[in-house]
Formats: structure tokens, sequence, C-alpha cells
């Protein structure tokens, strides 16, 4: 039968199912009547809302909370018939009772270090150390020990892992709210783990990697490149994310932030920590510095690309930011402008670095140049085709093509010590 709202109800072997329209969702879920129990037949995919119907149930008013799709704790009020039931359905409470709380941490830990950006962190610090090694290896035959060059390369991978942490740690604690309507699913945002929490796994990152730096110093491990560089993005991210001065508001400023890290201090930073660590007895760090023409061609490549992620990142966020008042780019110029805007900044960046590597290889005779210049422009190709069968304004295609986006990051980091 259809009540005056439009829900349908119907007896089925003692239970009652109802079936009714709440914001945004389909609920479908049955009542035994001498118990009270609700049974769940669809996972809602709501983030937390409160949601409510009066509906002719059972004579019962139906109010539930959903937070992350997971229903629980079903309870009836007496007094007033009311049916309460909230988050966490009983099939995955049964799998969270099974969990520990040391493996149910860490999961909720690897969310909260957005694995794209520890990944990017990973690859691109051991990649610039390679160009390093092979570059003082080549230009001036100095033999590495592998063990030595391990060691100094993992302290500095760990470092830049625990900073970044920090940073997109940091940067979550002060978007709770933001978060709630942009990426409901992280930690902070759902609820999984309290703003105190989050504050405590930040600065115990921070501690650690401040604690790994003292120790290794007296080994010959740490650098001067390597302390400047960790401390830089560290305060870069407390300005990009934090008050008063909260950098993200302006998108110039935040673009710059996230293109001095990404393009600037990772490169330069980390390629003259190995460089220093190695070789510092045997040339002047600077000329070296200087004469590295693949790492100039890694500075300004991985800074535009950082333009791209700066202009990309947040268009999936249109909604949220507009609703919090943060005038990013996408604000500003709308989703598909900037869409089409980063994209074509992406083409055209593959499609000039292939120009680059077939000028090396005409001048040289160089065949890996030469495959290399065609990779980059068949990748270049391939962004601008791939970009025209997305719709801007949907959100989750944009975060999807987002997301292979920074495979290309990877890409072009995995290929860069092969590059010297």
């Amino acid at each position: 039968m259809m009540n005056s709202r439009g829900h349908s109800s119907k007896n089925l072997v003692g239970f009652h199912v109802y079936t009714g329209y709440f914001p945004g969702n389909l609920h479908r879920f049955s009542t035994d009547s001498s118990s009270h129990q609700i049974c769940i037949s669809r996972r809602i995919s709501t983030s937390k809302h409160i949601l409510s119907s009066r509906a002719n149930l059972c004579k019962y008013s139906i109010v539930a909370s959903v937070r992350d799709g997971d229903f629980s704790s079903i309870s009836n009020n007496p007094s007033n018939s009311d049916l309460t039931f909230n988050n966490k359905n009983p099939s995955k409470t049964s799998t969270h009772s099974q969990t520990s709380p040391l493996i149910q941490f860490l999961q909720t830990l690897y969310q909260f270090s957005r694995p794209h950006t520890m990944l990017g962190s990973f690859i691109s610090v051991i990649s610039t150390s390679l160009l390093a090694i092979r570059s003082l290896q080549s230009q001036f035959n100095i033999p590495i020990i592998a063990a030595d060059a391990s060691l100094v390369t993992l302290l500095a991978v760990t470092c830049s892992l625990l900073v970044n942490i920090f940073i997109v740690g940091l940067n979550q604690l002060f978007d709770i709210d933001i978060d709630k309507v942009n990426k409901p699913a992280l930690p902070l945002a759902s609820g999984k783990w309290t703003p105190q929490t989050g504050w405590k796994v930040i600065f115990t990152s921070l501690s650690l990697c401040i604690l790994l730096t003292i120790i290794s110093h007296p080994f010959g491990f740490v650098s001067t490149p390597l302390l400047l560089t960790l401390l830089s993005s560290t305060l870069l991210g407390i300005v990009y994310s934090a008050p008063p001065l909260r950098l993200k508001r302006f998108p110039l400023l935040a673009s710059l932030c996230i293109l001095s890290v990404r393009g600037i201090l990772v490169n330069l930073g980390f390629f003259m920590h190995s460089a220093i660590t190695f070789g510092s007895t045997h040339f002047n760090p600077m000329l070296f510095l200087l004469s590295s023409r693949e790492l100039w061609f890694s500075v300004v490549f991985f800074m535009i690309f950082g333009i791209v992620i700066a202009l990309l990142k947040d268009v999936p966020d249109v909604a949220g930011d507009t609703q919090y008042n943060m005038r990013s780019y996408a604000v500003q110029l709308g989703a598909k402008r900037l869409f089409r805007l980063s994209t074509t900044l992406l083409s055209l960046l593959y499609l000039f670095s292939g120009a680059f590597f077939a000028s090396t290889a005409s001048s040289s005779s160089n065949t890996k140049a030469l495959i290399l210049a065609l990779l980059h422009v068949l990748i270049g190709i391939a962004v601008r085709i791939s970009s025209t069968r997305i719709t801007p304004e949907n959100s989750q295609q944009v975060y999807d093509y987002y997301m292979r986006v920074w495979i290309l990051f990877y890409g072009e980091y995995i290929l860069l010590p092969f590059i010297a």
C-alpha cells in the first residue's frame, strides 16, 4: 500500500517491509513487529547525515543516524514508540570485533597519510638520490658503497615520509568541516579519529623525524641540504594549512607552496643531500649542481607538474570550497574551465619534454633520448585525448582522473635516474 508521502509497505511472513526515499539514498529495511529489530538490506553510501521519516510503520517513528553507511545499536523507546538505530550494521560490527586495535589503527593511519602523496614522496626521494649517485659515478668515477648509499637514502626517505604525514595531517585537522563535504571518508571527517588523535599522530611523526636526524648525524648520514629541505617543507606545510596565514585560501600562494615543495625542494634538496654526502671531497657541490642538465630538467618538469596538481586537485572540491568560502581557482573559474586549463598544461608539458629529448637525440645520436622523446609525446597525446572523455562537473570522474595523473607523476620519477 502507499501512504500519503509516496512510501510503500507490505507484510512478508511476519516481517513488515518498508521501502522509502530519504535524501539522496534509497533505503529498504525490514522489522519484526514483536522484537522491533531492523535489518538493513542495502548499504548506505552517505557520510554522516541525520535522516528521519515519520511513516505508518507499525506505528513507530524511525530516526536513523547514518555514518559511513553502517548501522548498529538498535533501540526502542517504549514511552514514545520511537525506534532509533545508529551507525554500523551488524555484519560490519562482527568484522570490526575480530580486527585487533593495532590493525584498525594502522588501516586508519594509512587513510590519514593520503597514500598517493606518500608514494609520491617515496619514489621522488629515491629517484633524485639515485640520479645524484649515477651522476657522481659517471662524471667523477667516485666509488660508492651500496650499503652506505642504501642507508643514506633510507634515512632521507623515512624523514620525508614522516614530514609528509605531518603536512597532510595538519591540512586535514584544519579542514574537517570542508572534508565532510569533499572527502567524507577521511578519518577525521568520518569520525574514525578524533582531532586529538590527529594532533598526536602528526606531532609524533615530526618528533620521530627530528629524533632520526639527531641519531644519524654522528654517522655522517645527515647533510645541510637534507635538514633545509625537511625544515622548509614543514614550514610551507604549516603556512599552507594553519591560521593565521592559511595560504591555501589564496589560489596563487597555494600553488606556489605546492610547486615549491614538489618542484624545487624535493629535487634540489635530496639531490644535493646525496651529492654532498658521497662526493663533497671530490668536487665543488655548487658547480656540480649547476652543471647537471638532468637535475634542472627534473626541477622544471616537476615545478610545472606541481602547478597541474595544485590546479586539478581543487576541481572535485568545488562544492565544499564554495560552501566554506574557499576562493580556489576552481570556484573562481569554474570546474570546466579549470579542468581544461590544467589538462592542457599537462599535455603541453609532455609534448615539450618530448621535444627536449628529441633535440638531445639529434645532437648526440642518443637512442635512449629518442625513446624518451617518443614516450613523452605519446603520453602528451594520451593526456589530451583522455581528458576529453571527462565531465568536469562530475566530481567522481575528475577525482579518478586526478589519481591517474599521479601515476604519471610516479612514472616520470621512475624514469629520471635513467636520463643520466
